[in-house]
């Protein structure tokens, strides 16, 4: 589950508002446009309403003012009103079907039903983008990115080919509300695909080319998310870069609503960094701003995140009652927190901590599902290497309208050459650094928890009276340690862990980050009793990785292990993962 909260794809520009003048009716109508994949301000959307009042409009000019008023309201979620409006001007007969008016209204429809995610989106953004064909651009290309990353039933190579050609198309224009319009739509083409992290890293390519003509309100809701995209990930340092980001246009034109997200945010990062004294400050700051909120989503994630304060005090009476009310909670907040892992990971925990064998058991089994779900949509919606085409794709065609902006007064015959030789030799420069680098975590440089489990499927059976073992580390007191080298420096932590762990292993084991905290070691054709003896000496190296680093301090790393050791191929290695990540949270709970 993503937590857009309702993030999409239309951003405001800041431009200069023209006046409406009776006089010049026709002048305004040009000056007031505001491109599909742009947002009117709410100085023109006052301007429009005035125009609309006047009696000495036509009945084109009536039509036209009415397409750009459902603009703004859709921009400013009224979205009722706005479908309504254009109900009635598109069943007009006096509506000009060839108009851009009309084709934008067509659009903006279209946009509606896919806020609602309701399937008629596709027919109208068919109709927009086949209408606007060559002659409205900013219709056509709206349409275009809403039918190839919502509605395209085309295959995978298609879909990728469609998309890139289309950022082609942008590019050309030289339009950067267009440009960050598109990086946005990609974004949301890879979140759904479960590629969160290539989907925040288009959310910050949006943000950067939109930060100079968007207005904070809508900065923020491309910055928020970017942050549910990295939070997804698991990539806290990418998460608080881009969160700080938030915070800081925050404090300048922060509304009810961005402070509530910025404090959704700030919970979920310090829960991931069991930060729980910033935590709790946090949530103070939130039930401030939530007040007397009916919204019951809002209610339930406040509701949620406190009683991770309570799961970390171990106040259990807390917990029963959260559990309690969860069962009685609206449908509305049900539906939405049910897709997320994180909560389904905190339902299994609270049921734990309160010692309901049965309530871990039926949670576990949803977090499961979940989780199996995840896996299934990564492999089935979207392969790795068609993601690394798109991904290197739009890497090159970034740096090319870079030189196309240092070239602009070239010879355009010239131009285009160059831009085509120098995207088959980069595409293959990035596609081949893109698939080396993609098996290893940025951080600790060991293989990420795909490329791991991908490689453990592979593993041969061990040779006689050996074994396959399986060992998982979790560092216990990541934090304690963080906070002594000094609070920034996580990645420093788990980097040099990951090189205590390179030292000691054998060149023919496999080692990867298996979450946030935990690594994953794979001894492969190993006597049992030696892979006992040797996982206990890489305990020990993790105790003591830290003993030079600080002199005023002794720093020792508390690492929690669970192994397990087969004599066959790992063919049911989900189980196997499972049953001993299991183990290791009933060792963290006793006492």
């Amino acid at each position: 589950m993503v937590y857009s909260l309702g993030f999409h794809a239309l951003g405001e520009r800041t431009q200069e508002t023209p006046i409406f003048d009776n006089a010049n009716v026709s002048a305004f109508i040009k000056q007031a446009y505001t491109p599909t994949f742009d947002c009117p301000s709410s100085a023109l959307n006052t301007q429009i309403d005035t125009a609309l009042e006047s009696a000495l409009l036509s009945p084109q000019q009536q039509l036209q003012l009415s397409s750009m008023k459902t603009h703004g309201l859709i921009c400013a979620g009224n979205v009722t009103d706005a479908q309504s409006i254009l109900q009635r001007l598109l069943a007009n007969v006096q509506s000009d079907r060839s108009a851009q008016y009309y084709l934008s209204a067509i659009f903006q429809y279209g946009f509606i039903y896919d806020i609602l995610e309701k399937p008629e989106r596709c027919d109208y953004f068919t109709l927009a983008r086949d209408s606007a064909k060559g002659r409205y651009v900013d219709v056509h290309l709206s349409a275009s990115l809403g039918y190839i990353t919502e509605c395209s039933t085309s295959d995978v190579d298609t879909k990728v080919y469609e998309l890139y050609q289309l950022l082609v198309d942008v590019t050309a224009m030289d339009n950067a509300a267009a440009l960050a319009h598109a990086h946005n739509r990609v974004g949301l083409f890879y979140a759904t695909r479960s590629q969160q992290g290539l989907a925040a890293a288009q959310y910050m390519k949006a943000f950067e080319t939109a930060r100079d003509i968007y207005t904070n309100e809508n900065l923020l809701s491309v910055l928020g998310s970017a942050v549910a995209a990295f939070q997804s990930t698991g990539n806290l340092a990418r998460t608080k870069e881009a969160l700080d980001k938030f915070s800081a246009i925050n404090e300048v034109s922060g509304t009810k609503r961005t402070w509530f997200l910025q404090y959704f945010f700030e919970a979920a990062y310090y829960v991931a960094l069991k930060d729980f004294q910033s935590l709790e400050t946090s949530l103070q700051n939130w039930q401030e701003v939530a007040g007397n909120s009916k919204n019951p989503v809002n209610q339930g994630l406040l509701r949620w995140y406190l009683s991770e304060l309570c799961l970390y005090k171990n106040n259990r009476q807390c917990l029963v009652d959260f559990l309690e009310n969860e069962k009685n909670a609206p449908s509305s907040y049900i539906n939405y927190i049910s897709g997320s892992k994180n909560y389904l990971r905190f339902i299994v925990e609270a049921n734990m901590r309160i010692d309901n064998q049965q309530g871990s058991i039926a949670a576990f089994e949803q977090y499961k599902t979940k989780m199996e779900r995840i896996v299934s949509l990564t492999h089935d919606n979207y392969s790795a290497s068609d993601l690394g085409r798109l991904h290197s794709k739009i890497l090159n065609l970034e740096a090319s309208l870079e030189h196309e902006e240092r070239n602009r007064h070239k010879v355009i015959g010239l131009l285009v050459g160059g831009m085509l030789i120098a995207f088959l030799a980069v595409f293959f420069v990035f596609w081949r650094k893109y698939h080396d680098s993609k098996s290893y975590d940025n951080i600790t440089g060991v293989l990420t928890n795909s490329a791991l489990i991908k490689q453990l499927r592979y593993v041969s059976k061990p040779s006689t009276h050996c074994t396959n073992a399986l060992v998982i580390f979790d560092i216990a007191n990541f934090t304690e340690v963080n906070l002594t080298l000094g609070s920034t420096k996580s990645d420093f932590v788990l980097e040099q862990i990951a090189i205590t762990l390179k030292k000691i292993t054998r060149s023919s084991d496999l080692l990867g980050r298996l979450g946030p905290e935990q690594f994953l070691l794979c001894l492969v054709d190993i006597e049992e009793d030696a892979a006992q003896a040797f996982s206990e000496r890489v305990k020990d190296a993790l105790t003591s990785t830290f003993a030079q680093h600080n002199n005023r301090h002794a720093i020792s790393v508390d690492s929690s292990m669970s192994i397990y050791c087969s004599a066959e191929t790992f063919h049911d290695l989900d189980e196997i993962l499972e049953n001993m990540l299991l183990s290791l949270s009933i060792k963290a709970d006793k006492p």
